[in-house]
């Protein structure tokens, strides 16, 4: 798992087994599982660090897109992004879609040097 970073049909390859005897050694070992989750954490960080350096890019289209993506999934939390609300009333569903828009100097708040302006009490 270590050598694959995770990647279970790539690790079962290299061991000559099927994918579901890796996903079955994962369900029943504590150690297993635990190196699955170490490693797919770190290449989420990879991937994060790819995210972070494009929002930084000079090309505006791939730092907004990359923004926008970052904003989409670990800025929800902050109120970014789409949102779905679903009511239920009855057998009738309502739904509700509400797309956030970013502002257009993100590309400077990107920028590591960045500081927030101040606010007054």
């Amino acid at each position: 798992m270590q050598e694959k970073k995770g990647c279970v049909h790539l690790a079962a390859k290299v061991v000559g087994c099927d994918a579901s005897t890796i996903y079955t050694r994962i369900k029943e070992s504590e150690a297993v599982a635990e190196c699955a989750k170490d490693e797919d954490g770190t290449v989420n960080d990879v991937a994060e660090m790819v995210i972070y350096k494009s929002m930084l890019s000079e090309d505006e289209r791939i730092a907004l897109d990359a923004a926008k993506y970052r904003l989409n999934t670990k800025g929800r939390y902050r109120g970014y992004g789409e949102k779905l609300d679903v009511r239920a009333e009855g057998v009738r569903l309502e739904f509700i879609e509400e797309i956030v828009t970013v502002p257009a100097d993100l590309n400077e708040m990107a920028h590591a040097d960045y500081r927030p302006p101040a606010t007054t009490p």
